[in-house]
């Protein structure tokens, strides 16, 4: 009999042993990918402000949404000293700081796509009156404000539910995050992925359907128009609202294009966290899933971020060459050269 409670026992303590090695492998490529997400944002922030064919209030939108995913990498951080001491070591305040700026992320990339949308529109369907109308004052202080209401918003959750501030807790993941699928939370889950997910789709919808009228009607200008030149070389430029003497073909192109990387980084945010709030919403309300379906809906949180910087790469040349001299002069040690360079330089 002792011999037999001596197997069990060492049985348990060798499956408890796997399961802890699992959490610290789990909790080194948490720790890695946030890594990857902060170094690669820090190089947006550095080469997006660089690029000559984006104008000012886009490029503070985008800088607005690498500051977002700078965020999230940096409430990840704590995932491999949690899983290396098998829980979180920093204190409940600290846990419910990181947990807080956890959610506060999704908001802001929410809240920094949804200006980055609406400041394509209109740059596409009133190109006078937006050049007349927006700067990069006016963009950061959206921007700012945007960042005030999504923190006050969540702050006001956090403090009215009825868990209040014991709806952060420490995951199986090794970051302090919020419970959504609490049932009594469920009402406030609802109006968090409401604001920061589900609204992109009808606002996106109304401005696409816009975009493609506009196109349809360029289109019917072009067909009755006697083109007098030929369009010899369209320019690189993106931005639709630049004024220029190119027929409207030319023009045309460039409205797609100018929206094309807008659209793809809206549609892997929406992809990524669609799928985790609707399993939220069905842990709450119905039952538990499988663990490989939490794993599969909560890794896309972590790619999401990485695949805008391979966006940014194959959709803008510009953006491609001057990250590859910026990388090339670390390397090198000659930063000075890089700082000196031209518009033309970075795009030749």
């Amino acid at each position: 009999m002792e011999t037999l409670n001596d197997t069990l026992g060492s049985k348990g303590e060798e499956d408890d042993d796997a399961k802890r090695l699992i959490y610290i492998l789990q909790g080194l490529v948490v720790f890695i990918f946030a890594v990857l997400i902060i170094c690669t944002n820090i190089l947006n922030l550095i080469v997006i402000p660089r690029l000559p064919d984006i104008n000012e209030a886009s490029k503070v939108f985008y800088n607005c949404l690498s500051s977002a995913d700078i965020l999230l990498g940096v409430v990840l951080l704590p995932a491999l000293p949690s899983a290396i001491v098998g829980g979180w070591p920093f204190g409940d305040v600290i846990c419910k700081i990181f947990g807080f700026g956890l959610t506060l992320v999704a908001g802001l990339s929410s809240a920094s796509l949804l200006l980055l949308n609406l400041d394509r529109f209109f740059s596409i369907a009133s190109p006078l009156r937006y050049m007349a109308i927006m700067d990069r004052r006016k963009a950061v202080m959206i921007a700012i404000s945007a960042v005030i209401t999504e923190a006050t918003f969540l702050l006001v959750i956090l403090f009215v539910n009825p868990l209040g501030l014991d709806i952060i807790q420490h995951s199986k993941l090794g970051a302090c995050i919020m419970i959504f699928y609490e049932p009594s939370f469920i009402a406030y889950s609802l109006a968090i992925f409401s604001l920061c997910i589900w609204s992109f789709l009808p606002i996106l919808a109304i401005i696409y359907a816009r975009i493609i009228c506009i196109s349809k009607r360029h289109a019917r200008r072009i067909q009755v128009q006697e083109f007098t030149t030929r369009v010899d070389k369209v320019a690189g430029s993106d931005e639709p609202d630049l004024p220029d003497e190119r027929p409207l073909a030319a023009k045309k192109n460039v409205n797609h294009k100018a929206i094309r990387m807008t659209l793809l980084v809206t549609g892997t945010y929406v992809a990524a966290w669609a799928p985790f709030t609707i399993s939220q919403i069905y842990i709450s309300k119905v039952t538990d899933v499988s663990t490989v379906i939490r794993v599969l809906v909560s890794w896309p949180l972590l790619l999401n971020p990485l695949c805008n910087v391979i966006i940014y790469s194959v959709t803008k040349r510009s953006y491609r060459t001057l990250a590859r001299n910026l990388l090339k002069g670390c390397l090198r040690c000659s930063l000075a050269d890089l700082r000196n360079a031209t518009s033309h330089d970075i795009l030749v």
